[in-house]
């Protein structure tokens, strides 16, 4: 795809383009994603899918949560939460306000590709006549992954 004249560009070029309103609201998401990390890192594991951050400033950390029970733990862990936003990301917030509500779900991963028996088998023949060791290894690796799953599809 070529950048100039009136054909279709990259999506990249235009979100990192510094005067444009688009490349900050995808700035000030990717800053969210990096501090809602920060967030999670505090929380204990099974938050990871029931939380998500909604908002911070100096004035408030607002999280939303998917179950009441929640907004117990979290205002319990607010002091540990406050700190950490404030070592990490230089605001500490006054007060932590748990929402409860649906939370907007981030794209599931695609489920795994499957590699069939027949196409492990191949790629293993193929690992057993190169000659480059670590290319055989890695192919060898691969062929090792077939299953009869992927036979089906």
């Amino acid at each position: 795809m070529s950048g100039s004249g009136n054909g279709p560009r990259r999506i990249g070029g235009t979100l990192r383009q510094r005067d444009s309103d688009l490349a900050d609201l995808y700035s000030r998401a990717q800053q969210l994603r990096k501090l809602e990390e920060m967030m999670l890192s505090v929380l204990p594991a099974q938050a990871r899918g029931h939380v998500r951050l909604a908002r911070i400033d100096e004035r408030e950390l607002v999280v939303l949560a998917d179950r009441p029970e929640w907004r117990h733990q979290l205002r319990y862990l607010a002091p540990r939460l406050q700190t950490t936003m404030e070592q990490q990301a230089g605001i500490r917030p006054q007060q932590v306000l748990v929402k409860i509500g649906d939370l907007p779900r981030r794209p599931a991963p695609p489920p795994p590709r499957h590699l069939s028996t027949d196409a492990g088998r191949t790629i293993g023949s193929t690992a057993a006549s190169v000659e480059d060791p670590a290319l055989a290894a890695a192919l060898a690796r691969l062929a090792s992954r077939a299953s009869d799953e992927g036979s089906e599809r």
